[in-house]
């Protein structure tokens, strides 16, 4: 707020703390103040994540959401099996190990109107979220990805903590799914691939049905050897949420 103040050249007065921005020393008092309040912000911040941390090594819940196949338990205050749900997921797991595919399981399970944690829609994400969860084996994992951007942290950051609670699917089948997904992520790779086409309303075009993005590819080459680009929603090809059909 003071800087934006500051950027309108707009004097700050506090009735409370009697210093006035009109004058340096009233401004000096506030800019001193703001450092103390920032500190006390950040001390703040890392007493709750050093704590967060000791329950973590304890193997303790931290109150993230709870994942597919758990429930809540208030008197264990930790996520056990819930019945119905854990059948899902063991459905997904047999599944991949046949399909081996996560866009095509993820239309599997929307065609079949299996249903999510929050009654959404599949995609090859959430699958493959699934699919990587050491939660499903019985690890707990803490401090595995930055709390703004999602970006992994260093290996040695992470709290790994093995046989902490009931497992959903046994180990061997959980490592076997993540040896395919490993082989498809290398065979998938962007650095495997070329950029030798340019599409120039790729992500530009939105569907008026599902509202999501157009994907862009080359049509069949014309008499001259020429291929237009095609653009196809993302909603049917990703998603299978979108079923009106696009050319």
């Amino acid at each position: 707020m003071y800087e934006e103040l500051k950027k309108y050249q707009v004097t700050f007065v506090s009735k409370n703390e009697q210093f006035d921005t009109s004058s340096a020393m009233g401004e000096a008092m506030l800019k001193i103040i703001l450092v103390f309040a920032e500190l006390e912000r950040k001390l703040t911040s890392e007493r709750v994540s050093a704590t967060m941390m000791s329950r973590a090594v304890k193997g303790l819940w931290n109150g993230s959401n709870v994942p597919l196949g758990y429930e809540w338990n208030e008197e264990k205050k930790y996520p056990i099996p819930n019945e119905s749900e854990k059948i899902t997921v063991k459905l997904i797991y047999d599944k991949y190990l046949k399909i081996k595919s996560c866009n095509k399981l993820a239309k599997y399970l929307n065609d079949n109107h299996i249903a999510t944690k929050r009654g959404g829609e599949w995609t090859s994400k959430t699958v493959n979220d699934i699919l990587r969860n050491p939660f499903y084996k019985g690890t707990y994992r803490y401090n595995y990805r930055e709390s703004g951007n999602g970006k992994k942290k260093q290996e040695n950051e992470w709290i790994i903590i093995e046989n902490n609670h009931e497992f959903i699917i046994d180990e061997s089948i959980w490592k076997a799914c993540n040896d395919i997904l490993d082989i498809n992520a290398g065979t998938n790779n962007s650095k495997f691939r070329s950029k030798i086409h340019t599409h120039i309303f790729s992500k530009k075009l939105i569907c008026l049905k599902c509202g999501n993005t157009y994907m862009a590819s080359k049509d069949r080459a014309r008499s001259d050897g020429f291929r237009p680009s095609t653009y196809r929603c993302s909603g049917n090809v990703r998603k299978h949420i979108c079923k009106l059909f696009h050319n």
